[in-house]
């Protein structure tokens, strides 16, 4: 399927779309060369004024109002990431310019965010160019692991890596992954005051129906490869669109497939909107629009059953048919064994509960 008309958010997401749109400049500091510490020190040295964020943050969201020229705060859900009025202009700051730094949306920073390799793991991060989550993921493990980062374009492929040599990451060859971070080509439909390119995508898309669903097909064609590697423990699936055909439908359809093999974690348990009702796992999954002060985006978090995850939830099933069949069984003169057995069922959707939530 060529995917030549498809949108990535970072390609659109240029600094005067951003000022024009009321979000606030999201500042990623990259931990690779500096503390978020530093980076506020620079700030303030640079003119701005640092406040704290619940001076900024109103039910989980920011107060643009709150943020006047040269004043900014950390945000309240990504580690390191700073938040700056509207009309900030970065692009000749030297903190930008040497890579200590990273200018990139809040709701960018979600997939990696919510992957959370430790160090030492083994990452995929499929269709990754310009480069900023595979950045993202590099300071997450401290630069200690791999990641093996791919795309289909050349070009894009060489401004990624200018990108992340700017940002000091090291980026290794193939082999057994853990961890993959799957942000696929998309109609870019949640892309917030993005311009020509992607409105003609979204002209596109609303008058072509086929071509949505070829991107559908092709986002869970990915998604099935992703979940498919033997070795893999976490999986986050990521678009800037805000059609349920390339967010909840790709997701539900891979579990119809994977199910037995992977459930979906919630996203930030905090945040205020959950994937679109309707669908079965909804509750897990995260959606963000300018509601949120961030542009449209969609996560969903993959996360290996275990073997004795399996094991257990199999061993208590098995347990609780054979004891039911015995209750159903017994006569009212019974009732000590029948309060026995169902102390043994109130046990196993305890387990199994606290299971799911480990």
């Amino acid at each position: 399927m060529s995917c030549r008309q498809a949108v990535r958010k970072e390609d659109l997401a240029s600094s005067s779309s951003i000022m024009a749109s009321g979000i606030p400049r999201y500042v990623r500091v990259n931990t690779l060369k500096m503390t978020k510490v530093k980076a506020i020190e620079r700030f303030i040295a640079n003119g701005f004024q640092y406040i704290p964020s619940d001076l900024v943050y109103n039910a989980g969201t920011v107060d643009i109002t709150k943020l006047r020229e040269k004043i900014f705060t950390s945000d309240i859900h990504i580690e390191n990431l700073l938040v700056l009025p509207p009309k900030s202009d970065l692009h000749d700051n030297e903190m930008y310019l040497n890579g200590e730094v990273v200018l990139q949306d809040k709701a960018s920073c979600i997939p990696a965010f919510t992957l959370n390799p430790p160090p030492q793991s083994c990452i995929i991060d499929a269709c990754a160019a310009p480069g900023n989550k595979t950045s993202h993921l590099a300071s997450i493990i401290g630069n200690v692991g791999k990641i093996y980062a791919f795309d289909i374009s050349p070009n894009r492929i060489k401004t990624m890596r200018e990108l992340l040599d700017k940002a000091g990451v090291n980026v290794m060859e193939y082999e057994d992954v853990e961890y993959i971070l799957l942000d696929p080509s998309c109609s870019g439909s949640g892309i917030v005051d993005r311009g020509d390119i992607n409105a003609e995508s979204k002209k596109l898309c609303n008058a072509n129906k086929n071509r949505l669903q070829s991107l559908a097909d092709f986002q869970l064609k990915a998604l099935k490869q992703a979940l498919s590697f033997p070795s893999v423990k976490k999986v986050v699936y990521s678009t800037c669109s805000m059609n349920v055909e390339e967010n909840e439908e790709v997701v539900e359809a891979a579990l119809k497939v994977f199910g037995n093999k992977y459930k979906l974690i919630p996203v930030l348990e905090d945040w205020p909107y959950r994937g679109m009702s309707g669908y079965a796992h909804w509750k897990f999954m995260f959606r963000s629009s300018p509601k949120t002060s961030t542009t449209g985006f969609f996560v969903a978090l993959f996360s290996r059953i275990t073997d004795r995850q399996t094991k257990l939830n199999t061993f208590f099933k098995r347990k609780a048919s054979f004891h039911r069949s015995l209750l159903e069984n017994y006569d009212s003169n019974t009732k000590r064994k029948r309060k026995k057995i169902k102390r043994f069922l109130r046990f196993k959707r305890k387990n199994i509960s606290s299971d799911k939530e480990a």
